[in-house]
C-alpha cells in the first residue's frame, strides 16, 4: 500500500491544482464572455506546432512542444487583455 501511496502522490496533486486552474479559468472564459476561446487555443497551439516544424524543429522534439506552448502563452495574454469591461 506504500508503493501506490508513493507512486499516485504527484499525479493525484497535479490532477488536484488541474482542476483548480480549469475551474478559474473557465469562470473566467464565462464571465468575459469568450466562449470559443478553447478552440481558439487549440488552434493557436497548432499554428505554433506547425511554426515549429517549418523552422527546422522535429515534429515531435522538446523545441517543437516548447513553441507551440509559447505561442499559445502568447495567444492566451492577448485575448486575455482584449475586450476589457470599463468600469
Amino acid at each position: 500500500m506504500e508503493d501506490f501511496i508513493d507512486v499516485m502522490l504527484r499525479p493525484f496533486i497535479a490532477c488536484i491544482l488541474l482542476t483548480g486552474i480549469h475551474v478559474y479559468f473557465g469562470l473566467y472564459v464565462i464571465d468575459r464572455g469568450l466562449i470559443f476561446v478553447d478552440l481558439a487555443m487549440a488552434q493557436i497551439a497548432a499554428l505554433g506546432s506547425s511554426l515549429g516544424v517549418l523552422l527546422g524543429f522535429g515534429l515531435h522534439s522538446t523545441l517543437n512542444y516548447w513553441f507551440a506552448l509559447g505561442s499559445t502563452l502568447i495567444a492566451a495574454v492577448f485575448l486575455s487583455q482584449i475586450n476589457k469591461k470599463k468600469n
